[in-house]
């Protein structure tokens, strides 16, 4: 019985490789047809066996996002993961774009620029032999929403109930993998903040996901979500609470000093929510970003020391208070050129660098 179990979890997780490969994404103006969630789910993967090189997720999780486009060459994915691994930095998590056509859509799923679950297999067992350990956090992307007008944090479904059914969905063929290469966590929401009220069917979200991969989950709440005052009861079945952490840090001063003062009263009120984990943190390296680091192309010059300075100042500021801390961001494959939240080969890198040696 045992034999035959693990060949019908194969060919099932196979044909979840197979079938959401880049052949059958649709458009970024495009929407997946709906359909009954049930009929389309695959069977559970309780039987799913840890790859022997996957590392442990490490008490604290010291990390960086890098954000996956499409099908990245084998060259891309080598290249990116050795630099990140080069950072000092125990964990990486891989940021998988999804699309919708508008703010109001029920459809969520995957893009032009979703890399398949296969793409990320592969990017996954790269990682392991870097000796990093692995979140993935399937993400809506803005970029099919910016016509409209609105972010991910905004939306409004003409119909919640579909657009959860989509959602999850969408995020089942990547539980299943997750499951398959044991990764350390799997985030199951990012910033969607319009719709965290919606508890029953976050509950139902979290349920069937929990069906398939059976590691540590959590959602990544945006800095200035009503939701961080009060937590969620959904939030409960959840391992961590995660915080893509934009603060606006009010100071003239880019001196670290004066950055980790304007840190703290953010810090003194949000280290009061439960298993944090910083899921995103970073800012352009601009004089001045530190006000309003969620802008990415900020005015001005670029200076590099303004990112590094932020950096040791972020480090200081969260020390004690989180349970891991998260840059962003790098993309997959990197466009190299120009300011971004990048900070491979800046000395924003060797900050990084020289805090977790």
């Amino acid at each position: 019985m045992y034999k035959y179990t693990n060949i019908l979890l194969a060919t099932t997780f196979g044909l979840l490789l197979a079938g959401c490969g880049t052949a059958s994404a649709v458009s970024s103006h495009s929407t997946h047809p709906e359909r009954p969630v049930k009929s389309s789910l695959p069977a559970k993967s309780a039987a799913l066996v840890k790859p022997a090189t996957a590392p442990p997720l490490p008490a604290f999780q010291s990390g960086i996002n890098v954000e996956v486009w499409g099908t990245p060459s084998t060259v891309d994915i080598d290249t990116v993961l050795q630099k990140v691994a080069q950072l000092h930095v125990r964990v990486v998590a891989l940021v998988i774009p999804f699309g919708q056509t508008n703010w109001q859509s029920t459809n969520i799923g995957p893009v032009s620029f979703t890399p398949p679950p296969a793409v990320i297999n592969r990017i996954i067992q790269q990682a392991y032999q870097d000796h990093l350990s692995v979140m993935l956090r399937p993400m809506l992307d803005e970029r099919t929403l910016t016509p409209s007008g609105h972010w991910r944090g905004d939306i409004v479904p003409t119909s919640a109930p579909a657009w959860f059914s989509s959602y999850t969905r969408a995020l089942i063929p990547y539980a299943i993998l997750a499951q398959q290469d044991h990764v350390g966590a799997f985030d199951v929401g990012t910033e969607l903040t319009s719709l965290e009220d919606d508890g029953t069917l976050w509950e139902n979200t979290i349920g069937q996901i929990r069906d398939y991969f059976h590691g540590p989950m959590l959602y990544s709440f945006n800095w200035n979500s009503p939701s961080l005052a009060a937590l969620p009861s959904w939030t409960h079945s959840l391992t961590w609470i995660g915080l893509d952490a934009y603060y606006p840090l009010s100071t003239s001063s880019g001196s670290v000093p004066a950055l980790v003062k304007a840190w703290q009263p953010w810090v003194a009120q949000r280290a009061k929510i439960p298993n944090l984990v910083i899921t995103e943190v970073g800012v352009m390296p601009k004089a001045g970003a530190w006000e309003t680091p969620w802008v990415w192309n900020p005015p001005g010059p670029t200076d590099w020391s303004v990112q590094a300075r932020y950096y040791t100042a972020t480090m200081t500021a969260w020390q004690g208070h989180s349970l891991g801390l998260y840059w962003w961001g790098v993309m997959m494959p990197r466009s190299g050129h120009g300011p971004s939240f990048d900070p491979i080969g800046h000395v924003s890198a060797k900050v990084i660098q020289n805090a977790l040696s």
